[in-house]
């Protein structure tokens, strides 16, 4: 706590999380080809923010925030994509060379509905990484966002 203000980014350390994955899609589908992310923020305001509690992956004792988790999530689902396509309001889609496409989707309003190419058993991963298989009347969409992988083979 700096000064007894907690300014964490999103509201809490959860919410940051989670909208880290929307921030750097945004920025994915706005044409940035890399985007880093900092342990420390230093774009704080002056006596009021702490520079490691405003935007950071780490703790001020290097103790790992539910960012960094959610970080790492996002680099193990989209790492490498060649493309990336808006579908609706808080829904994209990254496509790769030689896999199949990852969808990023979440609902703020709660009211999305979810892309009509999902079909069948789906791999759901949550911000933290949590892995589900789920048949796609089971997703129901949220302002937390989910990594949705078709499963083609394996079952």
């Amino acid at each position: 706590v700096w000064k007894g203000i907690v300014p964490e980014v999103g509201g809490t350390r959860k919410k940051q999380a989670q909208d880290l994955i929307k921030y750097i899609t945004t920025l994915f589908h706005a044409g940035y080809n890399k985007i880093y992310w900092y342990s420390i923020d230093y774009d704080v305001v002056p006596g009021v923010d702490d520079p490691w509690e405003h935007m950071g992956l780490v703790t001020k004792s290097f103790d790992k925030k539910p960012a960094f988790v959610s970080y790492k999530t996002m680099i193990r689902k989209v790492d490498y994509f060649t493309g990336i396509k808006k579908l609706d309001q808080g829904q994209y889609v990254y496509t790769f060379s030689g896999r199949g496409p990852v969808y990023v989707l979440g609902s703020d309003s709660g009211g999305s509905v979810l892309p009509s190419g999902l079909k069948g058993s789906l791999r759901v991963t949550d911000y933290l990484g949590n892995e589900q298989m789920k048949p796609v009347s089971e997703i129901v969409l949220t302002e937390s966002p989910v990594f949705v992988e078709v499963i083609t083979k394996g079952l």
